[in-house]
């Protein structure tokens, strides 16, 4: 090899045939094995912690029992066929919800196409949600007890948490569903959904979903949170909530957070 002064390198020699092959074959292992969503799925695959903090997944033998119950449920055929495995698609699903990235995000990530990164998400999501939904129930009494934060120690009757918050949603073409769907409150289409919740947190109840013009009052009413509750006990909302008559014709105590106590609404 000849040495270059000027700049303090040497020129290379040549690469023999037989060297050109075995760095051409190294270059495709590494093409493969690295920088794709196959890689990276794996990756993910291999530990709780790392499935847990992608996708809220809490652990491996969690994410195998998610994919044998969606292939039992909507399973792969020739009519519709996918590149990734559906354990993929559900990490793919989990991973959009639990970090809120957009797509073009997610897609670079997983190093697939916006477009494809879409489809699986919509494809998976329904499926998804209907394996999870048997996973929310309405605890009794003796679970929530059980449970009960030492915050609410003063508001032991409380069965669950209620508030209603609002999802933006695309524009309706139908007028009907524009008037529905439209808050005055958000100054745009939304649609509200009521959380409930056990003082502990636990989700209970997955009422159905209304257009944003609802009020608080209508979704509660349509949840069907009245007939699960036992008399005496108690629903903690805020000033948003006009349901002191449902409540006393149920015999449930309505409770306001300590912040509305000035307003004397508040009902232990």
């Amino acid at each position: 090899m000849q040495e270059n002064e000027d700049l303090g390198w040497k020129d290379a020699g040549e690469i023999s045939e037989d060297e050109e092959i075995r760095l051409k074959d190294a270059g495709v292992q590494v093409d493969l094995e690295s920088g794709n969503a196959n890689s990276i799925f794996s990756t993910m695959r291999s530990c709780d912690k790392k499935i847990f903090s992608a996708t809220g997944i809490h652990s491996v033998q969690l994410l195998n029992s998610l994919t044998s119950n969606f292939g039992k449920i909507a399973p792969d055929s020739n009519l519709k066929s996918f590149a990734m495995s559906i354990c993929d698609r559900i990490i793919l699903t989990m991973m959009k919800i639990k970090l809120a990235i957009s797509f073009s995000a997610l897609a670079a990530i997983l190093d697939v196409t916006i477009q494809t990164c879409c489809n699986y998400f919509y494809d998976s999501v329904v499926v998804v949600a209907k394996i999870l939904k048997c996973m929310v129930v309405w605890p009794g009494e003796e679970a929530v007890m059980k449970n009960l934060p030492k915050c609410f120690s003063k508001y032991r009757s409380t069965r669950a948490i209620l508030d209603a918050y609002e999802v933006f949603i695309e524009k309706p073409k139908c007028l009907r569903c524009r008037i529905k769907s439209y808050s005055f409150y958000k100054g745009n289409f939304t649609a509200k959904i009521l959380m409930v919740c056990t003082p502990s947190g636990l989700i209970s109840l997955c009422p159905p979903v209304f257009g944003g013009r609802a009020s608080d009052k209508v979704v509660t009413n349509h949840s069907g949170i009245y007939q699960l509750c036992d008399p005496s006990d108690g629903l903690m909302v805020d000033k948003g909530f006009s349901i002191e008559e449902e409540c006393l014709e149920k015999f449930i105590k309505l409770i306001r957070p300590p912040f509305m106590r000035k307003n004397k609404y508040s009902r232990a």
